[in-house]
Formats: structure tokens, C-alpha cells, sequence
């Protein structure tokens, strides 16, 4: 993303508004869907990818609330997806699809 057009000048601070920009497109995809009550199918380019983009956006807990992506992960297809210990701790799945994704030791 073209976070340097913003004239931010530390990185973390363009890492927090990068991240935050990619929740906000995950936010407005979910509302969508909760009018359409069609799952969003997401050509995802590896069968990580899901997992990948989950660990980037949740940052580590320092209790039970979550992050707004974990909120906002109904009407997604994350079939064939490997989310291997992912931390799916109260998390909105409504209406997801999880056929065949390996959820092994997954906390949901």
C-alpha cells in the first residue's frame, strides 16, 4: 500500500495505518455480505494466505477482546485454507465456509 503518500514518517505508524486499512476493507466486505447473505469467495493465492493474513491483522492478546477483523470474518470462504493454531477465540464465522481447512490445534 502507498502509505508514504500520507507523510507518515515511522514505520510503525505506517504498519498500524496499513493494517488498519486492510481491516476496514474486510469490515466493508462483511457488510455487504450481511445484506446480500452471499459468502465472499476470495481467490486466495496460497493455501496459507488465510492463515498468513489472520496473524497479521489479530496482533498478539492481552485478554479477551478482540481485534475488529476476528469480528467481521462471517460470509467468508476460508475452505482448504491451513489455520494451524489459529486464535479464533470469539470470533464471528457466521454463515463461513471451513470445508476441508485444517484447523489443527485451532483455538474457535
Amino acid at each position: 500500500m502507498p502509505i508514504h503518500k500520507l507523510g507518515i514518517e515511522s514505520y510503525r505508524k505506517m504498519n498500524i495505518q496499513s493494517r488498519n486499512c486492510e481491516e476496514t476493507l474486510f469490515a466493508c466486505l462483511y457488510a455487504c455480505a450481511t445484506v446480500t447473505e452471499e459468502v465472499n469467495n476470495i481467490d486466495w493465492p496460497a493455501s496459507t494466505a488465510a492463515g498468513s493474513l489472520l496473524k497479521h491483522l489479530q496482533d498478539q492478546r492481552s485478554g479477551t477482546e478482540n481485534r475488529l477483523f476476528l469480528d467481521v470474518l462471517g460470509y467468508l470462504d476460508v475452505s482448504d485454507q491451513i489455520l494451524d493454531m489459529a486464535d479464533f477465540y470469539d470470533a464471528n464465522m457466521v454463515k463461513s465456509k471451513l470445508a476441508h481447512a485444517q484447523l489443527n490445534q485451532a483455538c474457535i
